[in-house]
């Protein structure tokens, strides 16, 4: 009994794992099922607190600003996503629908001109209104970064300062954005930990069977 109650535990543990969020310091899809290229950002002051593209809910209550240096030095930039002159909030990806994210990256910037160089990101992942990953995490500005689920989620949040203590949602940040994209189709792979564990306890399962039933 006891080795059975361990093995759920070790299956419950390998489900929560699986089901947490993991931050990549790359580009992490192949094929997007949206994009959010922000090419109709190209002017200042849009509202930004509704903009949507390409089926991509990408909010933050602010209104756009262009023609700077967010992602590299001497590129000025003037089609992408970012709330003119930073603000005490964060930018929320979602979908419209409501489907579930398996997988997202973007190119990170801020509202910095290209000095420094490195910027703080804080990003946090729900599963409706459940926390399923959260993470702070020094980047190179210009960067691609992604965040890939098994078990996906319904919104992230993420922000960028180039102060370094910049840990709590709700203080002041300048994230910019570009080329956002998103997978809302479920990956089949499984780790193999799991695979193992389930056909253990499978095996377990089948081998009290037999000995109950002689």
């Amino acid at each position: 009994m006891k080795t059975l109650l361990s093995l759920i535990a070790l299956l419950a543990f390998s489900f929560h794992s699986y089901a947490s969020v993991i931050y990549s310091n790359q580009a992490v899809i192949t094929n997007a099922t949206n994009t959010a290229t922000f090419d109709s950002l190209n002017t200042n002051n849009i509202d930004l607190s509704t903009y949507a593209e390409d089926g991509i809910s990408v909010t933050v209550p602010d209104v756009s600003y262009v023609g700077f240096m967010p992602f590299e030095s001497g590129v000025i930039s003037t089609q992408m996503h970012y709330g003119s002159g930073g603000n005490n909030s964060w930018v929320t990806i979602e979908m419209l629908d409501e489907s579930l994210i398996y997988a997202l990256d973007f190119r990170l910037g801020a509202g910095w001109d290209f000095s420094p160089n490195q910027l703080n990101l804080l990003w946090e992942a729900f599963d409706g209104t459940v926390s399923v990953g959260l993470g702070d995490v020094l980047v190179d500005r210009g960067t691609t970064v992604g965040f890939t689920s098994q078990t996906g989620f319904t919104s992230m949040r993420v922000a960028a300062s180039v102060i370094s203590d910049m840990v709590v949602f709700g203080n002041y940040q300048a994230i910019a954005l570009d080329d956002l994209r998103v997978d809302t189709q479920a990956s089949l792979v499984n780790t193999p930990a799991t695979v193992a564990l389930l056909g253990m306890f499978m095996m377990l399962l089948l081998r009290r069977r037999y000995i109950y039933s002689t």
